[in-house]
């Protein structure tokens, strides 16, 4: 008894197709997983510096305070070290794409010296300062960050609340 086997060599047309389909779907998807992680890592770069930012911010509030505490001026400000010391200019200041605006405003106290919002005495050796940092990242998406505290004047402080009068001699 003779049997003819058919044996075919190679791979047809059609498996070849498949392969090629198979190869090119998970390309695919590891493509873009690379891509989706890298893009992930650029945002967190950019996160990692906003903070960054923030903190040299907050320690040129300090160094202004700390250079002239009269230069602690109520309104909006961007920053500038031009000069070789920080110094307020304009009103917003951008750097690497970063916006940042700076908010000096008085401090408010009651006859207790709690710190309140209205309808009390200004505090002259406390301001509130406001930092916000904008950015838009390559999703287009715009991103804000805030760091909100208190300046003292410690050098040369006034004294506050004023002190009540000496009493008579009797």
């Amino acid at each position: 008894m003779n049997l003819k086997q058919n044996k075919t060599e190679g791979f047809t047309l059609l498996e070849l197709i498949v392969a090629i389909a198979l190869f090119m779907i998970f390309a695919a998807g590891l493509s873009g997983t690379a891509i989706g992680g890298y893009l992930t890592s650029l945002e967190n770069a950019k996160a990692v510096s906003a903070n960054a930012l923030l903190v040299e911010s907050w320690e040129a509030v300090k160094s202004i305070r700390n250079n002239n505490w009269s230069s602690l001026t109520n309104g909006t400000h961007g920053f500038s070290d031009t000069n070789g010391y920080w110094e307020f200019v304009g009103s917003s200041d951008t750097y690497n794409g970063f916006t940042r605006v700076v908010t000096v405003a008085d401090v408010l106290r009651d006859n207790s010296g709690n710190i309140v919002t209205s309808s009390a005495d200004v505090d002259p050796d406390i301001k509130q300062v406001t930092i916000d940092l904008s950015w838009t990242p390559s999703d287009s998406q715009a991103r804000t960050l805030q760091m909100d505290n208190y300046v003292t004047n410690y050098v040369n402080p006034a004294v506050w609340p004023t002190p009540p009068p000496e009493p008579p001699p009797e």
